[in-house]
């Protein structure tokens, strides 16, 4: 009788995984086992593998690897439309399939930093995450996702894998700036992969003394920069960081 029950409780914590994964997947479109091990809580992604391949027989993902430049490859994992259709109970719209031809190496592993960034920030608060390509908006420029706490707050979420211009930060701010005013975001928080580049983003901020709107030219001061905050993946891992601490700029 004990292994009865244990067998049955083992099935439905199977079930749940891939509940989870799915649920996960109608969101993301697409991800990594590595990402699924963090939202999952598991300290290993061979698990995660295993409950792939078994929902990748059962025709709901599949599963696509990415050569890299100078050798190795990636694997990746999407939903399929079989998968779509058996994981949501009501027509979505934005909801879309694993599109291999449409994956580039640069995107791709934005997203997938962006979708870590998602794990880590919703790991320890009740919050809503809607990608932006699901949620069009009026403003000029549009941040990566839009994170929206218990409390209401709506945080623009910014992924910055690279360094821009001094010039196209400044745009970017009085962009940020006015989309705040028309009430699409409180609060613009900046991730990056490590702490050099975050801490560099940040300099470059605090660096732009003054920016250009309707062709006047204004002082950027200490009360705009107080709605940007900077991190990055490793703080947000360690759990350095307090919501209400990543807008300090001081």
């Amino acid at each position: 009788m004990s292994n009865l029950l244990s067998g049955r409780k083992g099935s439905q914590r199977a079930r749940e995984k891939q509940q989870q994964i799915l649920s996960f997947l109608l969101s993301e479109r697409w991800t990594h086992p590595d990402i699924l091990a963090y939202h999952l809580g598991l300290k290993s992604k061979y698990s995660v593998v295993k409950t792939l391949c078994q929902l990748k027989q059962m025709g709901a993902v599949k599963e696509v690897k990415i050569d890299i430049p100078y050798g190795g490859s990636i694997d990746i994992w999407g939903i399929t439309n079989h998968g779509i259709g058996i994981s949501r109970s009501e027509f979505q719209e934005n909801v879309r399939a694993l599109e291999p031809s449409k994956l580039s190496l640069v995107s791709m592993f934005h997203h997938l930093d962006l979708q870590k960034a998602r794990v880590l920030l919703t790991k320890h608060q009740k919050c809503d995450w809607v990608r932006i390509s699901d949620m069009p908006t009026k403003s000029k420029k549009q941040p990566d996702a839009i994170m929206v706490t218990e409390g209401g707050q709506r945080i623009a979420i910014e992924m910055e894998r690279t360094l821009k211009s001094r010039k196209r930060y400044s745009e970017i701010l009085v962009s940020h700036l006015i989309a705040r005013k028309q009430g699409l975001w409180d609060e613009i928080l900046y991730i990056a992969p490590d702490q050099n580049l975050a801490h560099r983003l940040k300099r470059y901020f605090l660096n732009i003394g003054s920016a250009t709107h309707q062709g006047r030219r204004f002082q950027v001061t200490a009360d705009h920069l107080s709605y940007f905050g900077f991190t990055d993946l490793a703080s947000l891992e360690q759990d350095e960081h307090e919501l209400q601490g990543w807008t300090k700029h001081s």
